[in-house]
């Protein structure tokens, strides 16, 4: 069986999460600003129910969660049943990220 990391899906991902950190980086810059000024108090980005072990009111933990578990995926020979499920974890925090860039928390 092929592993994820031999397929043209992988660098595809890597690349897609790449974007994603720096599009995290820039966002969680911007959030430290607001909450600095006393504003953007939340508890966490995501849902409880979001699909994510952590709990954190910034990105990073996130796309590291995300990170953590693609890589895990690379050499797993069972890689084509658990990719569906990171897959749609990135794409929903790839989601919040740009609803928070259309938001008075990132413009101003």
């Amino acid at each position: 069986m092929t592993h994820l990391e031999q397929t043209s899906i992988w660098p595809a991902l890597q690349a897609t999460l790449a974007q994603a950190e720096q599009q995290g980086q820039r966002l969680d810059s911007a959030l430290d600003a607001r909450q600095a000024a006393g504003e953007a108090r939340f508890a966490a980005i995501m849902a409880i129910d979001g699909g994510f072990a952590c709990r954190a009111n910034r990105f990073s933990p996130y796309l590291t969660e995300l990170r953590e578990a693609f890589e895990a995926l690379r050499t797993n020979p069972d890689w084509q049943t658990d990719l569906p499920g990171q897959i749609r974890r990135l794409q929903d925090l790839l989601a919040v990220m740009a609803r928070t860039e259309q938001t008075d928390l990132y413009t101003n």
